[in-house]
């Protein structure tokens, strides 16, 4: 079995997948951007939105220090989903975590006492971590010359 992927023009690759969560009664599609450098697959923030996930009810993520590039932000357990890839070809549990989105504000005066403020927020994608790959038993074949590439599975 073979599951195929994107490898967009900014260099990411992405699978199409469907997620569920039954304790928060989630479920949809969702885009995920394989993240061979994150241990723990992370729900994003707008995924969790549009599929209806109570962010809110969310509680702090006890497991070890989580370091990244990938933005600022909290993190939190959502607990058990069900990533299922290529139309259910491919399925496995995971305990995901979510982070919440830190907004930054910069405030500069210029010199004629005009204020400026900008905010940024940091979001990231939902990305599909090595914990995925470990747990089902999967490989991930990318051949960059081709931009082709697809995940077998066991």
């Amino acid at each position: 079995m073979a599951i195929p992927l994107r490898l967009t023009s900014d260099g990411r690759v992405e699978v199409d997948a469907h997620l569920i969560s039954a304790p928060h009664r989630a479920r949809g599609s969702v885009a995920f951007v394989i993240d061979t450098g994150s241990q723990k697959t992370i729900l994003g923030a707008r995924d969790a939105e549009t599929l209806g996930f109570p962010t809110e009810a969310f509680v702090p993520y006890a497991g070890p220090t989580m370091f990244g590039i990938g933005g600022k932000g909290k993190a939190l357990e959502v607990g058990r989903c069900r990533i299922i890839l290529g139309g259910g070809a491919l399925m496995t549990d995971l305990d995901l975590i979510y982070f919440r989105p830190d907004r930054e504000t910069t405030t500069k005066t210029r010199g004629s006492g005009v204020r400026q403020t900008r905010q940024r927020l940091f979001a990231l994608p939902s990305l599909l971590g090595t914990d995925f790959f470990s747990t089902s038993r999967c490989t991930l074949v990318v051949n960059w010359a081709s931009r082709t590439g697809e995940i077998r599975g066991p």
